[in-house]
């Protein structure tokens, strides 16, 4: 007794493969969007220390711009003066007036004072609670730049520093 059964070929796609692949693909674009989000966190991180390195290299200028200046500055120093003092073609200041002119544009230019009476009117600081310090030693010169990057996983503010040291 021969009993032929014809087999259809199978058309179309089962559920379960449907199903596997869409799986697959899902935990591919988690993946990108992962991938995503760590590469603008480190290019908001690369941001941050460009300005840092640009407001460090912007101070050491007028270091070298105006070397008798005193250029000693804490962390926790406000903008000395206004930061508008010195400008325009009719101010006349000697050079302790220029570095304490320096000192507070610098100042505000780092962030941390935007509230500071002495930054009104100018732009708003580059680093998110940027504060700065300068140290000098005989001829050598420490910038040491902090800023708040982020907040952590308990909610606490990761800080970061850039440090340069010049000898003039």
């Amino acid at each position: 007794m021969n009993i032929l059964i014809k087999s259809t070929p199978q058309r179309g796609v089962g559920m379960i493969e449907l199903l596997v692949a869409v799986f697959i693909l899902s935990i591919g674009l988690l993946g990108m969007a992962g991938l995503q989000a760590v590469s603008l966190k480190n290019n908001n991180d690369s941001l941050n220390r460009s300005y840092a390195t640009f407001l460090s290299s912007s101070i050491i200028d007028r270091i070298r711009a105006n070397p008798t200046g005193s250029y000693a500055t804490d962390f926790s120093d406000a903008p000395p003066v206004t930061a508008d003092s010195c400008e325009g073609s009719s101010s006349n200041c000697n050079n302790a007036q220029l570095a304490q002119y320096d000192l507070a544009t610098w100042k505000c230019s780092l962030g941390g004072h935007n509230d500071d009476s002495n930054c009104t009117g100018e732009p708003a600081g580059l680093l998110n609670s940027g504060q700065g310090n300068i140290t000098v030693s005989g001829t050598e010169y420490t910038i040491t730049i902090r800023w708040t990057e982020r907040l952590d996983a308990e909610g606490s503010p990761v800080i970061t520093s850039f440090v340069t040291r010049t000898q003039l």
